[in-house]
């Protein structure tokens, strides 16, 4: 036997020795006094003198015991082995790796407990069957990030970063993991449940990671890759998709904002049944919403509304959007988004000629769109006119949407300012100017580099109608644009009725714009498109709002129009920077990003300030689900960002174990039957550690062998419960008994 520690064993001896060398080397002598009573006392005590004596030196043993097992146990005794044993035992000393699914899909419960849950619980039985001297080395399935890297012989410490180790929001490709932990030849092992979310998009065939020439041990060959242990059963899921901001017409309340809540579910039968979801704002509002799910239903959608004080004029709301039953994947139950909060739309129309309410049948642009969009007081839009030369950033203050009946009348500056503002998330609506003497096209291709060709030449039809209106319509019988979808069927009863005379030519190339209206020849009547870069939309409608080019003023059909495409145009507006968990998000101007309203970190809120460096990139990833706002040098917001898990990661589709097999292309894949830790254990033997290696071992080959530090503490204790009992004996058995007996 031997110790790890040869000081602690001398401190142990000197603690034990001392104190009784100082007891017989510098004892006191007394002096006795005689007195009355005396010689009866001392008869009493001739009798139990051999009692005490002997009870006061087994004390004195058994407490000169407990000092030095304790002080031995900590001095860490080890019983070695004989060097056949030890040498036998060092040449058995091996390297895995442990690939653990830490990502989103892994989050599934059954049973009442998670599948991170049970894969942490596999790690940590299978480093009991290691051997002292093993090493071991873990890897997250999500970016293949360390838990502990490189390979560790120290199981404790290895033990205890994985007992504190938490699963992610983000998805995991488990197939990369174990390309990148078999670098060396390292037979390893992959704890996960192996569902469709757990590779991270790799598909059978299409390039997934395979291991290279670095993976192949000495020998050349292949180290092993244990897939432990697939799951093939699907609880019911529904997923929280998205929220949008709603616009459907006015609404009776001004303080109410509406909202749509996109769901979808999954599972091995989609049964009748129904789902609650709570949604909930930044200024503490909050709202129930409820969905009925038909037999076979995958997909829905529920259309609600937010509830904000009228005194709270804000632009933004911060909305959530949660699951409230639980289901197989909670990781997927909420949704994060920022929505309007404007309680009115302001709308600034750009003309020369301002409208005058008591001319009611002037016939200009101006006064149809004004009466277009407030046709009874009390709406919610407000609408102001300005001239297009006095157009700057400062008069486009709180207005959602540019109403432009004048382009002709734009000077180079104010393209530019309209430029802008479709950046910061406007919409920008242009209408053919009356005027055809005056290029303007030129400057807006400028200002908004979308490609298209816009003629002065007009188009006109020789025969007219019966109303003295060329027979030109707008095309109906065909799937409405999304903008235009709310009026459903009576599109094409709006649409008959209407004709136009005049229009200009725009040619719209492939892939660069959304025709919502054309004309029967064709020709685009209205059409819509997102600059790149852009958060807001330009839209440009071919024909002037007057009756001498067309009778759309002047019909049912303007109302509606103008309405749903305006408001339907502000709703998809981009509220905020959209970011996937896990990637670095970029601001131009931000300075520092800061969580608004994010998901419980397990338990705990997210509180992590990220900096931006000088080019506008964030220094770490966001890792955790919600709302955040990036601040410039002044505190101000510059935009908000918003991040939601990857449905796609979340899926938890039992992969097949074939098919998971065959994932692993280029491994040595092997599937233990039954999935038992020892079989586990035999199918990745590991790699032996090249003798170069040996002194990375725990211990030193002096000091190889079974620690017995456990039962020197067993022994202490023992002496303490017995020192315990003597003691007592000692100060109050014995002398009580000594003074009974003198009584006799």
């Amino acid at each position: 036997m031997t110790f790890a520690s040869l000081g602690l064993v001398a401190a142990a001896i000197a603690g034990t020795t001392l104190p009784i060398l100082i007891h017989f080397f510098l004892r006191r002598k007394h002096q006795p006094v005689e007195w009355a009573a005396m010689a009866l006392l001392r008869r009493a005590l001739e009798r139990t003198a051999r009692t005490r004596q002997f009870d006061q030196w087994l004390l004195l043993m058994v407490r000169c015991l407990l000092v030095l097992a304790a002080g031995l146990a900590i001095a860490g005794p080890l019983l070695q082995r004989s060097l056949a044993d030890s040498t036998a035992l060092r040449s058995q000393t091996r390297e895995r790796a442990i690939v653990l699914d830490d990502g989103i899909a892994q989050q599934v419960v059954r049973d009442g407990s998670s599948g991170w849950d049970e894969a942490k619980e596999r790690a940590l039985e299978l480093m009991t069957q290691l051997e002292p001297g093993d090493r071991i080395g873990i890897l997250r399935g999500v970016g293949s990030r360390p838990i502990v890297w490189p390979p560790s012989s120290d199981l404790d410490a290895v033990r205890s970063e994985l007992m504190i180790t938490t699963p992610s929001f983000e998805g995991s490709n488990v197939v990369a993991a174990a390309a990148s932990a078999a670098e060396g030849g390292r037979d390893v092992i992959v704890l996960s449940d192996f569902r469709m979310g757990s590779f991270g998009g790799s598909t059978r065939g299409a390039s997934e990671p395979k291991q290279s020439d670095s993976a192949l041990t000495a020998s050349g060959k292949r180290a092993t890759t244990v897939l432990f242990n697939p799951q093939q059963d699907q609880p019911a899921n529904v997923q929280v998709v998205a929220i949008e901001t709603r616009s459907s017409g006015p609404l009776p309340n001004r303080d109410q904002h509406p909202l749509r809540v996109m769901l979808q579910r999954d599972g091995n039968t989609l049964p009748t049944s129904s789902s609650t979801i709570e949604v909930r704002t930044d200024g503490g509002s909050r709202n129930t919403l409820r969905v009925e799910w038909d037999s076979g239903q995958v997909l829905a959608r529920v259309d609600g509304a937010v509830t904000s004080p009228s005194s709270e004029k804000r632009e933004d709301l911060v909305v959530e959007a949660k699951l409230l039953e639980a289901d197989g994947q909670p990781a997927d139950n909420v949704a994060y988004g920022v929505i309007s909060g404007a309680g009115s739309i302001r709308v600034l129309l750009l003309d020369r000629a301002v409208p005058d309410s008591s001319s009611e049948n002037e016939d200009t642009p101006a006064t149809w769109l004004t009466r277009a969009l407030v046709p009874v007081d009390g709406t919610d839009v407000t609408v102001e006119v300005a001239d297009p030369a006095a157009l700057d950033a400062v008069r486009l203050r709180g207005v959602q949407a540019v109403m432009v009946l004048r382009p002709d009348s734009m000077d180079v500056a104010g393209w530019s300012v309209l430029s802008q503002a479709v950046r910061d998330g406007m919409v920008v609506w242009i209408f053919a100017p009356t005027n055809k003497s005056v290029v303007w096209s030129p400057d807006f291709q400028r200002a908004f580099s979308l490609g298209w060709l816009v003629e002065r030449s007009k188009k006109e039809q020789e025969t007219p109608d019966n109303n003295g209106f060329p027979a030109r319509r707008i095309e109906a019988g065909q799937t409405p644009h999304p903008l235009l979808a709310q009026l459903g069927s009576e599109l094409d009863i709006l649409l008959q009725p209407v004709v136009v005379n005049q229009s200009l030519e725009i040619r719209v190339p492939t892939n660069t714009a959304e025709v919502l209206l054309s004309l029967s020849d064709g020709s685009p009547l209205l059409v819509r498109a997102q600059p790149s870069d852009c958060r807001g939309s330009v839209l440009l409608m071919s024909t002037a709002l007057v009756t001498e080019w067309t009778s759309l003023p002047t019909k049912p059909l303007m109302v509606p129009l103008v309405q749903e495409v305006l408001r339907q145009s502000i709703a998809r507006i981009e509220r905020a920077t959209i970011q996937q968990l896990g990637g670095t998000v970029s601001v131009a101007g931000a300075v520092t990003l800061e969580p608004m309203m994010c998901a419980s970190l397990f338990g705990m809120p997210e509180s992590r300030t990220i900096a931006f460096d000088f080019e506008g990139r964030a220094t770490q990833p966001i890792q955790v689900p919600g709302v955040y706002q990036a601040l410039d040098a002044r505190g101000q917001r510059v935009s908000w960002v918003v991040a939601n898990v990857d449905l796609l990661s979340t899926s938890i589709r039992p992969t097949p174990s074939g098919e998971a097999v065959a994932l692993f292309e280029g491994f040595d894949a092997k599937l233990p039957e039954p999935p038992t830790m020892d079989r586990v254990i035999a199918a990745a033997p590991g790699v032996p550690i090249a003798r170069e290696d040996e002194s990375e071992l725990p211990v030193a080959p002096a000091l190889d062998g079974v620690s017995l530090a456990s039962w020197f503490f067993v022994g202490a204790l023992i002496c303490l419960l017995f020192e315990s009992w003597l003691a007592r004996r000692a100060s109050a058995g014995a002398t009580s008994h000594a003074l009974f007996g003198a009584r006799r």
